[in-house]
């Protein structure tokens, strides 16, 4: 189911002339099922603790719920489609940057000095910071986009606002930053805007 995760995952940012742009769409929904079918939505911290899959199999699927999550509120915000997951439903626990990189501690130097980037470590700080923002533009679809119930009051659209504008975006680093991270840099401050 991993694999078939991925390859969702993957399918997802497929594009041809062929396909109308309502594939990603298509993938993603496939990618969320497969996530909740192998209960990736309802990964805590007990759950974590008291479990037999080991910690880099348990880190993978946390990235990989994560990443589902992040193509949901894009792909919601950018076609106009409701939200798939709901957080109501979700306990995962929050992705961190030592997720990505223990994947990468054992490798032997040959191959990491040339295959891994220098600052991957800068690189997954940024991936989780877009993900933390990510959780931001979720909260601001559900707060405006809310079909029925109750309307959203002034109050909590300007604690939202407030989240938006106080949210920790990391500074340019100038001239010491790769142009690789200086690109990753620019995309979460798009993503910002």
């Amino acid at each position: 189911n991993t694999v078939l995760l991925q390859s969702a995952l993957l399918l997802g940012f497929y594009h041809s002339e062929a396909d109308t742009y309502t594939q990603p769409w298509f993938w993603l929904g496939i990618a969320i099922s497969l996530c909740q079918t192998m209960g990736l939505h309802r990964f805590s911290a007990a759950v974590c603790a008291n479990s037999p899959i080991s910690i880099p199999q348990q880190r993978l699927w946390r990235r990989l719920w994560w990443t589902c999550f992040f193509r949901d509120r894009w792909l919601s915000l950018t076609m106009g489609r409701p939200l798939r997951i709901n957080m109501n439903d979700c306990n995962t626990i929050p992705p961190s940057a030592g997720d990505m990189l223990s994947d990468f501690a054992g490798l032997p130097e040959s191959i990491s000095a040339a295959y891994v980037p220098k600052d991957l470590a800068q690189l997954a700080d940024y991936w989780v910071i877009l993900i933390q923002l990510t959780q931001l533009l979720g909260d601001t679809l559900t707060l405006c986009y809310q079909p029925f119930g109750a309307s959203s009051s002034i109050e909590q659209v300007e604690a939202l606002e407030q989240k938006i504008l106080h949210f920790p975006l990391p500074e340019n680093q100038g001239t010491g930053q790769s142009p690789l991270a200086t690109f990753y840099l620019y995309h979460l401050q798009l993503h910002y805007q």
